[in-house]
């Protein structure tokens, strides 16, 4: 097996426990976190040559009117209308700007 190369790297705080976390979540230690996540960045971005993170924040696109026909016969009116208002994606909005570890946009 060839040997790993050591990479010095400064993480946030925050960072460092959300990886932890989720490492403890995975039973995995946070070196292996850190190496399982960037190994998988680096398939994903292989298999379609894109970076993996274009398309993360874009919305799901989402059958409603195959899910309000599905709607139990028992919603009063002002429940289909409250589902409804909840399924219909407002018009002219921006998906939130991502914001780093450190609270940065």
């Amino acid at each position: 097996m060839a040997a790993k190369k050591q990479v010095p790297l400064r993480l946030s705080e925050k960072l460092y426990n959300a990886i932890a976390e989720w490492a403890e979540d995975d039973f995995r230690s946070v070196n292996g976190q850190i190496e399982y996540l960037l190994t998988e960045c680096v398939k994903q971005r292989r298999k379609n040559g894109r970076y993996v993170g274009e398309e993360i924040d874009a919305p799901l696109d989402l059958d409603t009117d195959a899910f309000s026909s599905a709607l139990p016969d028992t919603l009063t009116p002002e429940q289909r209308a409250m589902i409804q208002d909840i399924l219909t994606p407002p018009e002219n909005v921006q998906p939130d700007q991502p914001q780093d570890y450190n609270g940065s946009v």
